[in-house]
């Protein structure tokens, strides 16, 4: 019974990671992913322009590999690390 829902995940960051990187503006990059979160470099000034891109792109990927069966949450958080970035 987990196989499928972990191939899942991994199929669906794999494939958020190449969504997101594909429309990061050019002074913005993916810089890595650990297991279900993709970690974004870009200017503070763009911060909250490329966290509405993420958003967006890491919902409707999801929504396409699911079919829209199950909701996707998707949490984008700001911060010069990861203690700051904490909800």
């Amino acid at each position: 019974m987990n196989t499928p829902t972990t191939g899942s995940a991994a199929d669906l960051i794999k494939w958020q990671m190449v969504e997101v990187a594909r429309v990061l503006p050019p002074d913005c990059y993916l810089v890595l992913s650990v297991h279900d979160e993709l970690i974004c470099d870009c200017p503070l000034d763009r911060a909250q322009e490329v966290k509405a891109l993420m958003e967006r792109v890491m919902s409707a990927t999801f929504d396409k590999l699911f079919d829209g069966i199950i909701p996707g949450p998707v949490d984008v958080l700001i911060g010069s690390n990861w203690e700051d970035a904490k909800p």
